[in-house]
C-alpha cells in the first residue's frame, strides 16, 4: 500500500525541521538555523527552503506540528500562513497536528516529554541516533524541531495509511455485495 511523500515541518521564527516521508521510509531530514532579526525577508528565505524540499522529493502533502497558541508570535503566524499559501500555490494538501498528538508515537511507559518522544523516535529510525546524542551534549535544543518534523511526518503517514486501509475494505465490501 502506497503513501505519497509527506513533508513535516516544525518550524519556529529561528530554527525549522524538515523530514521527508515515503510510506513508511524515512527519507531526508534536516534542521535549518535562521539567525537574523524578523523580517520580511526571512520569511522568503524559508520558503525558498520548503520549494527546494519539495521539487527535490516530489512532495505530494506537507503536514505541520504546531505548538500551543500562546507559543505563536507574529512571526510564526507569518510563516504558517506562507506555507499555508505556498502549499495552495502549487495544488499541495496542507494539515496540521497540535504537538500534543506527537506524543502518541511515544512507545515506552512513562512521562511523554519530548525526550521520550526522540527515544521512540530513535528506535524506529536508527539513522537518528547521531541527532539524538547531539541534542542531549546541547545546552540549547537545537535538533527538537527536526525530531518533531519527522514525528509530524510519521503521524500523517500512519493517519493516511489507516484512511487507505477503510478505503480499501469499505470498496471490497461494497463488490462483495454486488456479487
Amino acid at each position: 500500500m502506497q503513501v505519497g511523500n509527506i513533508l513535516g515541518i516544525s518550524f519556529s521564527t529561528r530554527l525549522i525541521g524538515l523530514a521527508v516521508f515515503s510510506s513508511y521510509q524515512l527519507v531526508d531530514c534536516s534542521v535549518k538555523l535562521y539567525k537574523d532579526m524578523w523580517t520580511p525577508e526571512k520569511c522568503d528565505k524559508i520558503k525558498q527552503a520548503l520549494q527546494t524540499c519539495v521539487e527535490d522529493y516530489n512532495i505530494q502533502e506537507i503536514v505541520l506540528s504546531i505548538p500551543p497558541h500562546y507559543y505563536q508570535t507574529d512571526g510564526f503566524q507569518e510563516i504558517y500562513e506562507t506555507i499555508i499559501s505556498f502549499g495552495h500555490e502549487l495544488g499541495i494538501d496542507v494539515s496540521y497536528q497540535s504537538y500534543r498528538m506527537l506524543y502518541t508515537l511515544i512507545t515506552t511507559k512513562g512521562k511523554k516529554t519530548k525526550r521520550a518522544l526522540m527515544q521512540s523516535l530513535v528506535y524506529s529510525y536508527p539513522q537518528l541516533n547521531r541527532y539524538y546524542e547531539k541534542e542531549r551534549r546541547n545546552k540549547k535544543k537545537y535538533y527538537t524541531k527536526l525530531f518533531e518534523a519527522v514525528a509530524v511526518a510519521l503521524l500523517q503517514v500512519e493517519i493516511n495509511f489507516k484512511r487507505q486501509v477503510r478505503e480499501e475494505h469499505a470498496m471490497s465490501k461494497q463488490r462483495d455485495s454486488e456479487n
